[in-house]
């Protein structure tokens, strides 16, 4: 009897929880654009994703510091173009992760490392050119990293790849992160058609957000400056530790230069989120640690989407 009362109470708690994270969720959904806050909150992400790991041991797949769900009907949404149609429309070609204890003079200390390479499973030749170059630049760095694991016991620089992807429509889009020494994140997207199997470009997800690449370049300009002016503006404190104020401005002009802010820019590269908004891979040039990194804008709110 008391066996069968304390699984009562703990299917009880899971409903509790389960129904407290949907009305959170169902909130959130009917937010306006203006409500939303202007950079990622890391702290409640975690927290609200343990709340739904725990009770729901969602299937999940993350970039950068954003938790998403994949999609439930993957499998089932561009059956004809499937190359193998048992497995989803974009699934793990890497997936590889692992912890250890390591000792200091401070005491003992968990490191890892985390590798998740995707493949997109469509069967065209514009699906296996991004798959190629997926595998060229990130299962590169794996075994990079892999090989100086067996050799030194440590991985060599990047501790952390990761994926999402995103369906809009007919378009799939997947983004990628690799996180180094530093601070500095690299990332990458790709964006694909999933009924024809062709690439989509960004001049075509501007025309069909219904965006002029020269209203583009101004656009993205002004929320580099409105976003980023404060951490180009050192306090005295802040100089001791990083240098005059001239190396503020150069870093500060490399970011608003007009050239790193052009659609036109390779290293710019757009997808579409999970609510179909207009997100673009910028280079932000640093005040401390390595040069450059690598932050994701989000054209239809008008912020930093994530910054790590």
């Amino acid at each position: 009897m008391k066996l069968k009362k304390m699984l009562t109470n703990k299917r009880n708690l899971l409903i509790i929880v389960v129904a407290f994270v949907t009305i959170i969720t169902l909130t959130g959904c009917g937010k306006k654009d203006e409500n939303q806050t202007k950079t990622y909150n890391k702290e409640a992400d975690v927290a609200m994703q343990n709340v739904v790991n725990n009770t729901t041991n969602a299937n999940e797949v993350t970039v950068s510091n954003n938790t998403i769900s994949e999609p439930e009907n993957t499998t089932n949404v561009i059956t004809d173009l499937l190359k193998d149609k048992s497995k989803k429309i974009v699934y793990a070609y890497v997936d590889d992760a692992k912890t250890w204890t390591e000792t200091s003079v401070n005491g003992d200390f968990k490191v890892g490392y985390s590798y998740k390479i995707p493949q997109i499973n469509i069967n065209s030749e514009d699906a296996e050119k991004i798959n190629k170059a997926i595998q060229d630049e990130y299962k590169k760095i794996y075994d990079e990293q892999i090989a100086s694991y067996k050799e030194f016991g440590n991985v060599g620089g990047c501790s952390r790849i990761e994926y999402a992807y995103h369906i809009n429509g007919d378009i799939l889009s997947v983004v990628m992160a690799s996180f180094w020494d530093g601070g500095s994140v690299r990332r990458s997207s790709y964006n694909i058609n999933t009924k024809t199997g062709k690439e989509v470009t960004n001049s075509e997800l501007l025309k069909q957000k219904g965006i002029a690449e020269v209203d583009f370049n101004n656009k993205l300009s002004n929320i580099l400056t409105n976003e980023l002016k404060d951490m180009y503006t050192p306090n005295e404190e802040q100089l001791a530790y990083t240098g005059p104020v001239e190396f503020y401005n150069t870093q500060y002009k490399r970011t608003m230069d007009i050239e790193n802010c052009s659609v036109s820019n390779k290293s710019n590269k757009m997808y579409l989120n999970d609510n179909n908004q207009l997100c673009v891979i910028v280079t932000r040039y640093n005040i401390a640690g390595p040069d450059s990194t690598e932050i994701i804008v989000n054209m239809d709110t008008n912020s930093l989407y994530a910054q790590d």
